[in-house]
């Protein structure tokens, strides 16, 4: 081989090298960026919106149903409305989790059943506050906060149906239909539209925040949507699925029992 080929070699050889170190380097950099996109926003999350000192999540726990305050807002509530649309992101968020696979095989280690009751109904929790850990507790806190929007949380209308409609857990799924009933009226065509859908999972809870809505009507809407679940929910007497047509049975008959013959009652 002479001088000139073994010179061009070890060039080639060398610029190779140097080709795949940049690879690695550039691969490298590239993981680290996807990494710190990850991370940072979870050693630095978004703050909560504020008012008069305390954060959102502070307020929620200070906090009551209306129904307990005998329709008065107490100054937590009124703190939340003045929150406002800003608590929106956050509602959502909180709204979203999931407790991971390895908390629930600690609740279940960490739970005993009950004589005469069903692990689920009579259970005894040592820790349970702690295993369920603090994102329960804000997803607890992001009902009560749509309880208290209202229809001022409409924005958060698609969100909701999409969570409803998607593959998160039942928990999930439950969490933004009861959501979407504390909203009322403005959520009446996402909800009767997904009790029409007979591959839509919770139907049943999906009746029950229909109930909700229209039992609320008088109070906060002024009639303006009472009656416009009805329909949907009479269509349901002929769902193929038993407990769809026994719930919009039971919910047709307390809401206008007029409208039901003795027979389709019983």
């Amino acid at each position: 081989m002479s001088t000139c080929s073994a010179t061009q070699n070890r060039h080639y050889g060398y610029t190779m090298r140097t080709s795949r170190k940049w690879v690695v380097m550039i691969a490298a950099s590239a993981a680290l960026v996807s990494t710190l996109a990850v991370v940072l926003p979870l050693l630095n999350p978004e703050p909560e919106p504020s008012y008069n000192g305390r954060t959102l999540s502070e307020w929620l726990k200070m906090s009551r149903r209306p129904a307990v305050t005998e329709g008065f807002p107490g100054e937590a509530t009124l703190a939340v409305r003045s929150i406002g649309t800003n608590a929106l992101p956050f509602l959502l968020k909180w709204i979203r989790y999931e407790l991971p696979p390895w908390r629930e095989k600690l609740l279940t280690l960490a739970t005993r059943p009950v004589a005469g009751k069903t692990l689920s109904e009579g259970k005894v929790v040592y820790g349970n506050s702690l295993i369920l850990g603090k994102s329960t507790r804000l997803a607890k806190l992001a009902e009560l906060g749509f309880v208290i929007l209202n229809t001022n949380a409409v924005s958060a209308i698609p969100d909701l149906e999409a969570l409803m409609k998607g593959n998160q857990s039942p928990v999930v799924r439950r969490r933004a239909i009861y959501a979407l009933g504390e909203i009322g009226g403005p959520s009446i065509p996402a909800l009767t539209n997904a009790l029409a859908d007979i591959k839509q999972p919770n139907r049943c809870e999906i009746i029950e925040a229909i109930y909700a809505v229209e039992r609320m009507s008088p109070a906060r809407y002024s009639n303006i949507y009472r009656g416009a679940c009805l329909p949907a929910l009479t269509w349901a007497l002929n769902d193929p699925d038993t407990w769809v047509r026994r719930q919009a049975t039971i919910t047709l008959y307390n809401l206008t029992p007029q409208t039901l013959t003795h027979a389709t009652a019983k």
